[in-house]
C-alpha cells in the first residue's frame, strides 16, 4: 500500500548458474553476537571485563588479523572494511585495530585531536604564539620534540612558575631549572629550550608548511612513529595537518590565526554539543597518506559502488525507531500532527506515525542490504543482545530490529534466558542463510596481552636500536638534503597556458544568462576593490575551475556558481534529488534572498537535465548495476617533479569496461580546447589510481548552461603522446606556499 522499498519477485541468482549448497563451511554471512546477560553474570564475579562494543572491536580486530596473516601466507593481500551506521563508535573501533597492529583507513577526520602528531606539534605552535600558555608548553616539554619524562616536566614547571607574580616565561630561570634535574634530563630540558628560543620568532614569520616539516624531519618527529607499528599508524595525522597548514598558508594566514583554528575545532571534539566557530573543515579533506591500509573503514552509505573481500558491519543491530517516542509529525498532505499529553492520539497523528515508522523500516532494511552485498567473500555482523524469552513484536519499538527477528527464526535459543550456547563457538542451522557466533566475554588484561602490539614499549625499542644500529653510523659523511622543494599545482592552472581560439564554440544559446547578470552585478564593487588594488577587472569568462584567487573574498563571483552546482551535482550522484538538497548558505556569501533562489533554480534544472542526458543515464545504468563510480574523487600524483593536486568532478565504469571521466564546466561560453591539458592531467591520474591504461579511459566535458558534452579523449590523448602536456607542466608556475 506504501510503496518505500522494492518488491523482489524472485530469489537470488548466480548469473553463471545456481548459488551453491548452503553448509556451516561454505555459508558467507557470520553473526557475531554478544549476549549482554552473559556480560552481566561474568562481570558481577568480580572480573573486569570488555564491555560489549569492545569486545566487538576486539573480535573484529582478532579476526581482520587472522585473515590477513592466513592471505599473506598464500602470497594475497584481501580488501577488508568495516562499515558503521554512524561514526559514533570509531574511537572503540580504531584502538582495537591499533592493539593488533592493523593498518587503516577513514573515510572522514572526527576527531583530528586522538592520536599523538597533532597535539604534540599544536602544542608547540600554540607555546610559539601564546608564549604564557603554561599548558601548551609543558606539552611540548612532554613531547618526542623535547622528550622529558612525566616526572622531569613536573619539576620543570613548577620552577618556571615558582614566581606567578612576573608571569609565566618558558625562558626564564631556565638554568635553575636544570639543577633540579638528572643530568641525562637536564641535557635534554637545555636542548628542548634552545631550540624553542631559536624557533619561536622564525614560526611566527615563516609559512606554517616550513615549520611543520622542521618539526617532522629536521627535529626527528617522525622517526618517533617508526619505533613500532602501532606508533606508525598515527603517521598519517602529520599529511592531513600539513594539507591544512598548506591550505593557510594559500591562502595568506597567520600562525595565530591557524592555531586559534585548531584550537576551535578540538574545543567542538570535546564538547558534546559540536564546534561551529572553526573556518577550517577538516571532516572531508584530501591529503596524501605515508601507508598502505589493511582495513577502510567508512559508513554503510559512503560504500555504496564499492566492493570489497570481507566486510565487518558494525552498528545495525539493536535499531531503535524514532517515530515510536515523536509527539509531532507532519507530511504536505495532513500537515502537523501532535499527540496529546497523555492521550493516545488521532486519526492523522496514528497515521503519520504509521507512514514514518514504514519508512524507517523500509530504510534500516535498504542499509543492511547496501552492507551486506559488499562483501565478495563474506560478511561479518556485529552486534549484542539482551535475552528476554520472547521474540520481538511486530508492532512496536523494536520493529527496526530487524536482523534479531532473522536470528530467531534460525537460532530461537539464542534470545533464551535459561539456555546458553557455547562461547565463541561457530553453530550453524541447516539451510540458514548465515551461522552463528556468540562471543565470550574477555577479561581487559588477557584481551590486550593477546594483541599483536609492536614487542616492547617505546623507551625500550629506541634503546634496542641505538645499541644495534648506532655504530653503522658512526664516522659516516652526511649527506646533504635535496635543495629542490615538491612544487604543487592543480590542473585547472594549465589554462592559462593553453591557447584559445579567437572565437567560442557556440553550439547553442545559454538559457541561464541569469547567472550573468547576477555576477555582473557584484562587478562595480569587485572593480572597485582591484582598482584600490592596483588590480584590473577581466572581461573573460571565469571557468568553474579557474583560480579565482583575485576576486574579493566577500562578493559572489562565476568561480562561486561553480561550486555551488557542483555541489547539486555531487549530492544527485550520491542519491539525494536536487529538489532536497540545500547548499551552505555561506556559498552565497553577499547575495540576497531574491538572488540565492533564483541561482538555487537554476543549479537545481542544470542537475535534472544533467541526470537526463546521456552522460547522466550512462551514470543512472553504472550505480544500477552496482559498478565503480565517484563523485569529487580527489587525487594528487606527480608528473614532471610537480605535485599534480586535484579532483574528478565524476568517474564511473562503463559497460563495455572503459571508465567516463566526466568534468562539469559552468562557463558562459564554451572553448573546450582550454581545458584538454586539465583533463590530460585527471585521465593519467585516474589510469594510475585504477590501475588501467590509459587509453580505457574517456574524458567529456559537460556544459551545464548549455546541456551539451563534449568528448575529448582524442584532444587528451594526443596533447600525452606528443609530450604537450608535460611540457606545460614543466613551466607551470607552482601553486603559493609550495616552495
Amino acid at each position: 500500500e506504501f510503496p518505500f522499498e522494492a518488491q523482489y519477485k524472485s530469489d537470488a541468482t548466480k548469473p553463471d548458474g545456481q548459488l551453491p549448497p548452503l553448509s556451516k563451511e561454505s555459508v558467507p554471512l557470520h553473526f557475531c553476537v554478544v549476549n549482554t546477560k552473559l556480560l552481566k553474570e561474568s562481570a558481577d564475579s568480580g572480573k573486569e571485563l570488555l564491555d560489549a562494543k569492545e569486545t566487538q572491536a576486539c573480535f573484529a580486530a582478532r579476526q581482520i588479523r587472522d585473515l590477513i596473516d592466513r592471505c599473506a601466507q598464500g602470497g594475497s593481500r584481501p580488501s577488508i572494511a568495516i562499515l558503521d551506521r554512524s561514526r559514533t563508535d570509531r574511537n572503540i573501533i580504531t584502538r582495537w585495530l591499533n592493539v593488533y597492529g592493523i593498518r587503516y583507513t577513514v573515510d572522514a577526520q572526527k576527531d583530528i585531536f586522538s592520536a599523538g602528531p597533532v597535539c604534540d606539534i599544536y602544542s608547540f605552535l600554540r607555546s610559539c604564539v601564546y608564549p604564557s600558555d603554561t599548558n601548551a608548553y609543558a606539552a611540548y616539554l612532554g613531547s618526542p620534540l623535547a622528550g622529558l619524562s612525566v616526572r622531569a616536566v613536573s619539576v620543570v614547571m613548577a620552577a618556571l612558575t615558582e614566581d606567578s607574580r612576573q608571569g609565566f616565561d618558558p625562558l626564564a630561570r631556565s638554568a635553575q631549572a636544570a639543577t633540579l634535574l638528572s643530568p641525562q634530563e637536564a641535557e635534554k630540558f637545555l636542548a628542548a629550550q634552545d631550540f624553542y628560543r631559536s624557533e619561536r620568532s622564525k614560526t611566527l614569520s615563516r609559512p606554517l608548511t616550513d615549520t611543520l616539516q622542521l618539526l617532522w624531519d629536521d627535529a626527528g618527529y617522525r622517526y618517533e612513529t617508526l619505533l613500532g607499528t602501532a606508533a606508525s599508524l598515527c603517521a598519517e595525522q602529520y599529511d592531513m595537518l600539513f594539507e591544512l597548514a598548506r591550505t593557510c598558508d594559500t591562502d595568506g594566514k597567520t600562525a595565530a590565526w591557524f592555531v586559534d583554528q585548531l584550537a576551535a575545532i578540538r574545543d567542538g571534539e570535546s564538547s558534546s554539543a559540536g564546534g561551529g566557530d572553526e573556518e577550517l573543515d577538516v571532516k572531508e579533506l584530501a591529503y596524501p597518506m605515508e601507508k598502505e591500509a589493511d582495513v577502510q573503514i567508512m559508513t554503510v552509505h559512503k560504500s555504496k559502488g564499492l566492493q570489497f573481500d570481507y566486510v565487518f558491519i558494525w552498528g545495525c543491530m539493536g535499531l531503535r525507531s524514532k517515530s515510536a517516542d515523536s509527539s509531532v509529525f507532519f507530511d504536505e498532505e495532513s500537515g502537523v500532527s501532535v499527540k496529546p499529553d497523555g492521550g493516545a492520539g488521532n486519526y492523522f497523528f496514528l497515521r503519520q506515525q504509521y507512514l514514518a515508522r514504514r519508512k524507517e523500516i523500509a530504510e534500516a532494511r535498504r542499509l543492511i542490504y547496501v552492507a551486506i552485498t559488499r562483501a565478495i567473500r563474506e560478511a561479518y555482523v556485529l552486534g549484542s543482545i539482551t535475552p528476554s524469552g520472547s521474540a520481538p513484536k511486530e508492532e512496536s519499538a523494536e520493529d527496526l530490529k530487524l536482523l534479531e527477528k532473522q536470528l530467531n527464526v534460525w537460532y530461537p535459543l539464542a534470545i533464551s534466558d535459561d539456555v546458553h550456547y557455547a562461547e565463541d563457538e561457530t553453530l550453524y542451522t541447516e539451510g540458514a542463510p548465515f551461522s552463528y557466533r556468540s562471543l565470550a566475554p574477555q577479561e581487559r588484561g588477557a584481551a590486550y596481552a593477546t594483541g599483536e602490539r609492536a614487542g616492547a614499549g617505546q623507551e625500550e625499542r629506541r634503546s634496542w636500536l641505538i645499541a644495534n644500529y648506532g655504530t653503522c653510523y658512526q664516522g659516516t659523511a652526511p649527506v646533504a638534503a635535496d635543495p629542490e622543494a615538491v612544487l604543487r599545482i592543480k590542473p585547472a592552472e594549465l589554462e592559462r597556458y593553453a591557447h584559445a581560439a579567437g572565437n567560442p564554440q557556440a553550439v547553442q544559446t545559454d538559457s541561464y544568462a541569469c547567472v550573468s547578470r547576477i555576477i555582473e552585478r557584484n562587478l562595480p564593487e569587485i572593480e572597485k576593490l582591484r582598482r584600490k588594488q592596483g588590480k584590473k577587472v577581466s572581461s573573460e569568462p571565469d571557468s568553474i575551475d579557474s583560480d579565482g584567487t583575485e576576486l574579493p573574498a566577500a562578493f559572489f563571483a562565476e568561480t562561486d556558481f561553480g561550486t555551488i552546482v557542483h555541489s547539486y551535482l555531487e549530492a544527485a550522484a550520491k542519491g539525494i534529488p536536487p529538489e532536497h538538497f540545500s547548499p551552505e548558505l555561506r556559498l552565497f556569501k553577499n547575495l540576497p534572498q531574491e538572488d540565492r533562489e533564483v541561482l538555487a533554480d537554476c543549479c537545481r534544472r542544470m542537475t535534472q537535465e544533467f541526470f537526463r542526458s546521456e552522460l547522466g543515464q550512462l551514470l543512472a545504468e553504472a550505480q544500477r548495476a552496482g559498478r565503480l563510480f565517484r563523485a569529487e574523487y580527489g587525487f594528487k600524483t606527480m608528473l614532471e617533479g610537480r605535485m599534480v593536486t586535484g579532483s574528478i568532478d565524476l568517474l564511473f565504469q562503463q559497460q563495455d569496461g572503459t571508465y567516463a571521466i566526466v568534468d562539469y564546466k559552468s562557463d558562459s561560453v564554451i572553448r573546450s580546447e582550454l581545458h584538454f591539458a586539465q583533463q590530460a592531467c585527471y585521465r593519467i591520474a585516474a589510469a594510475r589510481i585504477l590501475g588501467i591504461p590509459e587509453a580505457q579511459l574517456r574524458c567529456y566535458l559537460y556544459y551545464l548552461r548549455f546541456g551539451t558534452a563534449l568528448d575529448i579523449t582524442e584532444q587528451t590523448g594526443h596533447m600525452i603522446a606528443t609530450g604537450q602536456l608535460t611540457a606545460m607542466i614543466a613551466r607551470a608556475a607552482p601553486l603559493p606556499g609550495s616552495e
